[in-house]
Formats: structure tokens, C-alpha cells, sequence
């Protein structure tokens, strides 16, 4: 037995956190669309009837395209719900490899102590 299982499980939820969390940290870049407007006046800020321009974001960095540059990404694609959500369900699955790898310790420490 080993503890790579549990071990190699902690690295994938981790990645996973990473990933959601730099598409999370991203979305604060994007302006709302009330920051083209004032408040209550629906006076736009950029000019008469024109609204906001588009931003565009880089794509969260990728290992497979690492050293490539980074592409545009459309805010209205980023889905901020999803990346909250996998990084609950990430949380878990860390929670859940860092179980297996405490239960290793503990069968082991027992196998020891019969010895």
C-alpha cells in the first residue's frame, strides 16, 4: 500500500482549485454593465446610445498550452456559477483524497504496532 493514490488525488483537487479560482480572480476584471451607466439616470457613460465597449480576458492558463500566448476571451462566456461551484466540489474532493491518505497512515501505524 501507498500513499500515492490519496497523494495524487490531492494534486488533480488542487489543480482544480487553481484553475476555478484564476477564472474567479478574472471576473473582477470585467466591468458590470452599470459601470457604463449612472445609476438611476440611464445616462450612458461612453456616448450617446452606444453602451459599453466589449472586453476581452485572457484564458486561465492551460499546462498542455504552457508558453503559448494567451487568447481573448468573451466576459459574456465566463460562467462565475460554475467556478464557484467546482471550487466547492474541489474543496471536497481534497477533503476526500486527504481521508485516504489518513487512513493509509492509520493501517500502517497499525500494521506496525502488531508486528
Amino acid at each position: 500500500m501507498s500513499f500515492a493514490i490519496g497523494l495524487a488525488g490531492m494534486n488533480a483537487a488542487g489543480a482544480r482549485l487553481e484553475a476555478s479560482a484564476a477564472i474567479i480572480a478574472r471576473t473582477a476584471t470585467v466591468p458590470s454593465p452599470l459601470s457604463a451607466t449612472q445609476a438611476g439616470t440611464g445616462a450612458v457613460a461612453r456616448g450617446a446610445g452606444r453602451g459599453p465597449e466589449p472586453v476581452t480576458m485572457p484564458v486561465p492558463a492551460d499546462p498542455a498550452t504552457a508558453g503559448t500566448p494567451a487568447q481573448a476571451q468573451d466576459p459574456a462566456d465566463i460562467d462565475l456559477p460554475a467556478a464557484m461551484v467546482e471550487q466547492i466540489a474541489a474543496g471536497a474532493a481534497f477533503l476526500a483524497s486527504l481521508n485516504v491518505v489518513r487512513r493509509e497512515d492509520d493501517a500502517l501505524e497499525a500494521l506496525l504496532r502488531e508486528r
